[in-house]
């Protein structure tokens, strides 16, 4: 795998929890409203109130643990990806690949904090990915 798809994937592990929290927001407004329940054509669902509830009470229990599985797995890949790049020697590199794929900083944000422009930041990220595709090589 190389580096910047192995930093990438930090990142998509987040979105898809932000995406998960959406979706038990909606479910959690949807039970707490007690709305009628209608299927997508606009007729009315086969299912009692209490069904439908039992119904989407059990497909959030589901979103929570897949929410909380997530969660997890985030954290392990941070926490991983972390102990990988404190393996590098130049502290710039750390600075940036940490800042890009552990706090999901812009590229602006970057530059602004080490106090370069965004062009050389970007000159020195693919110089830190090259470092830290040799740490995955030898793992």
């Amino acid at each position: 795998m190389d580096a910047k798809e192995y930093l990438r994937g930090i990142r998509k592990i987040s979105y898809q929890i932000k995406e998960k929290r959406e979706e038990i927001a909606t479910l959690q407004a949807q039970i707490e409203g007690g709305s009628a329940g209608f299927e997508s054509d606009g007729t009315q669902s086969g299912y009692t109130d209490t069904e439908r509830n039992a119904h989407m009470i059990m497909d959030l229990t589901a979103l929570k643990d897949e929410l909380d599985h997530q969660s997890d797995m985030l954290i392990l890949a941070m926490e991983k990806a972390i102990r990988l790049i404190m393996q590098m020697d130049d502290p710039v590199s750390q600075s940036i690949l940490r800042l890009r794929y552990v706090r999901f900083e812009s590229w602006e944000s970057i530059s602004t904090d080490l106090n370069y422009s965004v062009r050389h930041v970007h000159r020195l990220h693919a110089i830190a990915l090259g470092e830290f595709q040799k740490i995955l090589d030898e793992m």
